[in-house]
């Protein structure tokens, strides 16, 4: 009878363990990897602009964009934008990110280099609808604008996350096309402002600014589609 107990209370246990690991693999989300690994990309784009509520700073091109992988799901980015410029109360002035330079140092209204870095996760949309979204963890990035007497000059501070739709989707190519973009032209509101982790909880993507240490306020960037280039061919699955 002892015996039979312990059996019971065996088959119990290993009923409740298998319970457990169901509605733990029920709740985990399907998560979407480049198959087989890409390697290296490079990035190619237009145009790009980042609007606060202080200005709307637009970069003329892109002028070099690189991906790296770390895994099939995730890596390190870096995107240099060329000629960026803002205009603040009619007033012209040169954008760049702090360490890099304008495009004419006796002139910084002519625009200047702004360099955008972190890291790039692949992740699911809501639902898993897309099955894969682009999210672009942001290093947080100082920008300086300066008008051409340097007489006026604004210090903002950009930090966040930015999701992007990414395709095709389940074919096999080196050919990727990434799409960040706003509701509308120079608005602050991202098209896309969530993603699913791999537990399928969802999770708010987006950026802000503060501008001369003021509190920090929602931004927005839109970029012309840019076209990634990977070393290998590859597609993005749900794994």
């Amino acid at each position: 009878m002892h015996r039979l107990r312990i059996v019971v209370l065996g088959l119990m246990a290993a009923f409740a363990l298998t319970a457990a690991m169901s509605a733990a693999s029920a709740s985990a989300a399907v998560l979407p990897e480049f198959s087989p690994a890409g390697g290296a990309a490079s990035v190619t784009a237009g145009t790009g602009e980042f609007t606060s509520a202080a200005a709307s700073i637009k970069c003329a091109e892109l002028g070099s964009g690189k991906l790296t992988e770390e895994n099939s799901r995730l890596g390190f980015y870096t995107f240099d934008f060329l000629t960026c410029k803002a205009t603040v109360l009619g007033i012209a002035l040169g954008c760049k990110s702090l360490g890099d330079g304008y495009k004419n140092a006796s002139d910084p209204a002519e625009g200047g280099t702004i360099l955008n870095y972190g890291t790039w996760h692949l992740v699911r949309g809501r639902g898993g609808s897309p099955i894969a979204l682009i999210l672009l963890l942001i290093k947080e990035t100082h920008l300086e604008c300066s008008n051409a007497g340097l007489t006026i000059t604004a210090l903002i501070l950009v930090r966040g996350s930015v999701c992007g739709l990414i395709s095709p989707l389940k074919t096999k190519t080196t050919k990727f096309e990434i799409k960040v973009e706003t509701t509308a032209p120079g608005g602050t509101n991202q098209k896309v402002t969530e993603f699913e982790n791999d537990g399928g909880t969802l999770v708010k993507c987006g950026l802000e600014s503060s501008t001369n240490s003021g509190a920090f306020e929602a931004s927005g960037e839109n970029s012309s589609p840019a076209s990634m280039t990977t070393t290998n061919s590859t597609e993005i699955i749900e794994s």
